[in-house]
């Protein structure tokens, strides 16, 4: 499966390409989530530093691709929005 997986890793390269321009808080899940892909194929360190590069522009924020701060800094944000609704 190992050309279904470059495909995959691809089509996630792609997606990124068109969400994170967008700019939507909608898509930080997804983007966190892609930086702990952990494929072995050609496109998964580019895969990274989109979904990084998305997030930066997204939020400003930058933890390159430390899936694990982005991860925590993505919890405490929405625990802090809870607090103050």
């Amino acid at each position: 499966m190992k050309i279904g997986r470059l495909i995959n890793e691809a089509l996630y390269v792609e997606v990124i390409e068109v969400v994170g321009p967008l700019g939507s808080p909608r898509a930080i899940d997804f983007l966190i989530f892609t930086l702990n892909w952990e494929g072995e194929d050609v496109y998964t360190d580019d895969l990274h530093r989109q979904a990084a590069r998305a997030l930066k522009r997204i939020t400003g924020m930058d933890f390159g691709t430390d899936a694990s701060q982005w991860l925590a800094w993505w919890i405490a944000q929405q625990a802090e929005e809870k607090t103050t609704e």
